[in-house]
């Protein structure tokens, strides 16, 4: 049986779109684009958007993108690659009234007004943290590695005869790049340890959707990566994430290093939200 989804009250405080605007701009993009014979896929990469997106800035569909705040931001930069003047894209984001913070009964403040008031920390401190979890994760996996690792016990000395020429000790002996087929255990022999950066499938983990939404990706790294994914598609993590977000919690599942995530337990309003605490755990049990 799944969780109750907790209402934080958050939604009367955040901007939203003008539909009207946004429609009238779209249909102004969508001409332009065809004017000049550019297709979904060549204005995509130009703007470094999925066609998907772009055609659901044309045809408003906001739930293509994280917020209506990217939302906005997309659409001022498609209308600068096509020559539209910025005072069309300046109706399109409409702030929230004064007035409009979610209330509580008897008085009390509501947990969604107080945790709209938080100030969102500066770049700087966010790609501080993921550098400082993703060094925690590596003590802790390279900690594990040894702790599992039985020494080797040495190999007995052969007698050699005076023609044949003596062998080289194994330190000195040539040995080639360690792949995914020499990891595997044969008799006596330890299996060699393979860095991420030389696996043949370097993949921390994948988000995989039941139904079309977005998929917002921060990284360790201090980079976003923010996709549409179809029905039954899956989205692969190569680098070491610090927050998932889906616009669709329902059929979807997130693995990490091979193990899946209760995503009932990070469900608020319809959508999936995972922070940090929970990913770097799991990226250190990888």
């Amino acid at each position: 049986m799944k969780r109750p989804r907790l209402d934080l009250g958050l939604e009367a405080s955040r901007p939203t779109l003008n539909e009207a605007e946004c429609a009238r701009v779209g249909t102004c993009l969508s001409r332009a684009r065809q004017s000049r014979g550019m297709s979904l896929d060549a204005a995509g990469g130009k703007l470094l958007l999925a066609p998907a997106q772009v055609a659901a800035l044309e045809q408003v569909r906001a739930d293509a993108f994280y917020s209506a705040e990217f939302y906005a931001t997309a659409l001022r930069k498609y209308a600068a690659l096509m020559g539209l003047d910025a005072a069309e894209t300046a109706r399109v984001l409409v702030q929230p009234a004064e007035d409009a913070r979610p209330s509580s009964r008897r008085g009390r403040r509501s947990i969604g007004a107080s945790l709209a008031r938080v100030p969102r920390p500066s770049r700087r401190v966010m790609v501080g943290a993921g550098v400082l979890v993703t060094a925690v994760a590596g003590g802790l996996l390279v900690a594990a590695v040894r702790e599992r690792t039985p020494a080797k016990p040495a190999p007995a000395a052969a007698p050699v005869a005076p023609s044949t020429p003596a062998a080289l000790p194994p330190s000195l002996a040539p040995r080639s790049v360690p792949t995914r087929q020499d990891s595997v255990v044969h008799g006596d022999e330890q299996a060699a340890v393979v860095p991420v950066s030389t696996a043949d499938d370097p993949t921390l983990g994948r988000v995989r959707v039941g139904r079309r939404t977005w998929v917002f990706v921060r990284f360790a790294t201090g980079t976003t990566l923010e996709r549409v994914l179809g029905e039954g598609e899956e989205l692969l993590l190569a680098d070491v994430p610090t927050y998932i977000a889906v616009g669709h919690a329902d059929d979807t599942t997130i693995e990490i290093g091979g193990r899946a995530i209760d995503t009932d337990r990070f469900t608020v309003n319809g959508e999936l939200r995972v922070g940090s605490s929970q990913l770097s755990r799991l990226v250190a049990l990888r």
